[in-house]
């Protein structure tokens, strides 16, 4: 089938596509019969999992969460996710969400992850924090794929803005060049799925606008600001300073995703590396004040 949004349509679990999978299970209707669907907590992957779940409610969906210890918020809000679509979709073979949890900051995992950066082209202008939390997800994911028979691995990934965008909102100096391209990618590779790799986050946006369910009981639970601890003021904000957040705000703009004028934080005093662990207070600076918020 397709799916149209933003003046887009795409393919979404074409049967044809689906010949393209290796060592993927396919039932007599030439689609996956079980699929692991990644969630972040943000707006992509919840919305991915929504359009499946409304176009195919026969096919068995595992959804799981990897929580970020220095970021554990994102992971409640995908568990939220899967109450309110269960819900929302009381026939649908949607299962429970499992949880796992990872450590981005551990020092342990440096070293892995500065050989991926060094040595993959496609790694080689992530940060090592970064670079750690895409290969800690991926030894949950692919550890949790032997589990099942042969499933499929889904996520809503999607593309960056443009450049000429970015540089128009200001934001391209904190973008993550591995999600910017102009050609159209493979959206089924191996045992991999992202419907969304082709799109910006216009298209994701649009679901939500046409789709009040997601619009309401979703979208003010979702998470995108990679900001820390200490920028965010122990999560009760968004940073709007990370590209994420830059993003968010370009697609659905200031009232749904305000960043503009927010309380300024003074810098993280010594010794903080952006873990809870090593977390002090932060003083949050408004009208020339410290406050609280």
């Amino acid at each position: 089938m397709e799916i149209t949004y933003n003046g887009i349509t795409i393919p979404f679990f074409d049967p044809e596509e689906c010949k393209n999978l290796d060592n993927v299970k396919l039932g007599d209707n030439g689609l996956p019969e079980q699929v692991l669907v990644s969630l972040s907590g943000g707006c992509d992957s919840a919305s991915a999992l929504y359009l499946c779940l409304t176009h195919f409610p026969d096919i068995e969906w595992l959804p799981y969460t990897c929580r970020d210890l220095n970021a554990p918020g994102d992971a409640d809000s995908a568990i939220m996710f899967i109450d309110k679509m269960q819900k929302e979709f009381p026939h649908a073979n949607l299962q429970d969400i499992q949880v796992f949890e990872f450590d981005d900051k551990d020092p342990k995992y440096f070293a892995d992850a500065q050989y991926c950066i060094d040595h993959y082209e496609r790694y080689k202008d992530m940060t090592v924090v970064g670079m750690v939390k895409v290969l800690l997800i991926d030894r949950i994911t692919t550890s949790l794929m032997q589990k099942y028979d042969r499933p499929l691995r889904f996520d809503g990934m999607s593309k960056n803005p443009s450049e000429q965008e970015m540089i128009d909102g200001g934001f391209l100096d904190v973008s993550e060049p591995r999600r910017t391209h102009d050609e159209t990618w493979p959206t089924m590779v191996r045992q991999i799925y992202q419907p969304f790799i082709n799109v910006d986050k216009k298209f994701i946006a649009d679901i939500y606008f046409q789709h009040p369910f997601m619009l309401k009981e979703i979208y003010p639970h979702t998470k995108s600001c990679t900001g820390t601890a200490w920028w965010t003021n122990n999560f009760t904000r968004v940073c709007g300073k990370c590209f994420w957040c830059y993003e968010r705000n370009w697609a659905f703009g200031d009232e749904l995703y305000p960043i503009k004028n927010l309380p300024l934080i003074d810098k993280p005093p010594k010794g903080y590396k952006g873990s809870l662990k090593t977390l002090p207070i932060p003083k949050v600076v408004k009208d020339g004040k410290i406050i609280n918020l």
